[in-house]
């Protein structure tokens, strides 16, 4: 095709599109505008990506979380630390709760202990507990509540999740965003209405109990976040800490029954002691109740005595009396007598 012919199209194109500008004009915007979208479409997802792993790097959200229903302990925590590959791991609690506001009404929560190192906040009021009767609250569900303000544990939570905690009335002294809860729907729960409302954040020592419910762990490796290379990092570590968590699983599980069985025999020992110390005792208290009998026996006996001593003296008494009543018989006919003679000696004179 050669120059003149090349002209000869560009003057027909042109002609064609003064023609139906319009149409042209349609055209060209809608083409502009899918360019547009599909160019906006093609940048959200790594400027997304970049700000959630900013955020999740900044406060450092863990990368395993590791759970236990019979829960770990301080030494489980400290061997998770000492594993090759590991920069922070830390013991945590949670737990879904009742909470009140200071209007009383009740919202289901999640309650979190505060940990070191790993799943920190990101504050955008107040500032973190300094005591173990302070908290703070999800940023994006305040439950009305402002600085300063009391959040309380619901006496009408079951008696199991009351005695999960040490304190029930918090004093709010922040508000935060948590790299656990990044969607808008903060998930589901068995209690309440079955929907989670927010999050609460409160010290350790707030809670009740001598055990942690999970370990959450932050590996050494950061690549970012949804990318392969953390896919990858994922997919070779995960039978390694399987293997781990089972490892420290059966460990703790020893130990708690291990534990248990020691409770067992103290408390039959203690049995067997105050077995031993019962049996004693009722032999002592038989051997009380026999001496007890025998001196009543004794008692009974001497009574018995004592009556028929009284009842000889009562037949002595009466016969004294007969013998008294005779004498005074007696004495009364010698008077007489004596009256007769004194008269007769008079008549004679």
């Amino acid at each position: 095709m050669n120059q003149h012919t090349n002209h000869i199209l560009r003057l027909i194109t042109l002609r064609e599109i003064r023609g139906s500008f319009g149409r042209f004009f349609a055209i060209f915007a809608i083409v502009a505008l899918g360019v547009g979208f599909f160019s906006g479409v093609r940048m959200t997802k790594p400027v997304m990506v970049k700000t959630m792993d900013e955020f999740m790097k900044e406060t450092a959200f863990c990368d395993y979380r590791l759970i236990s229903t019979i829960g770990w302990e301080d030494e489980d925590v400290e061997r998770i630390r000492e594993v090759e590959g590991v920069r922070a791991a830390a013991g945590s609690l949670s737990r879904d709760t009742l909470c009140e506001n200071g209007l009383g009404e009740a919202y289901a929560m999640v309650v979190h202990s505060l940990t070191d190192g790993v799943n920190g906040l990101e504050l955008t009021e107040g500032r973190l507990p300094e005591a173990s009767d302070e908290c703070v609250l999800d940023d994006r569900n305040r439950l009305d509540l402002e600085l300063g303000d009391q959040l309380i544990i619901s006496e009408t939570n079951d008696e199991d999740t009351l005695d999960y905690y040490g304190i029930r009335s918090f004093t709010v002294v922040g508000f935060a965003n948590s790299p656990m809860y990044v969607n808008f729907e903060r998930g589901t729960t068995t209690i309440g209405n079955g929907s989670l409302t927010g999050f609460v954040y409160i010290p350790r020592e707030a809670f009740d109990v001598d055990y942690y419910t999970e370990i959450d762990v932050k590996l050494e490796e950061e690549p970012e976040i949804f990318s392969e290379a953390y896919n990858a990092l994922v997919d070779e570590t995960q039978d390694e800490w399987e293997d781990l968590v089972q490892a420290a699983a059966d460990d703790r599980y020893e130990r708690v029954l291990a534990d248990a069985e020691q409770e067992l025999a103290d408390a039959k020992e203690e049995f067997e002691e105050k077995k031993a110390d019962g049996e004693q005792e009722l032999a002592d208290a038989e051997q009380e109740l026999a001496d007890a009998k025998e001196e009543l026996d004794d008692a009974k006996a001497k009574l018995d005595d004592g009556e028929q001593q009284l009842k000889d003296a009562e037949a002595d008494l009466a016969d004294a009396k007969t013998q008294l009543d005779d004498a005074k018989e007696e004495l009364a006919d010698a008077k007489a007598q004596l009256d007769e003679s004194a008269e007769k000696i008079a008549d004679g004179e």
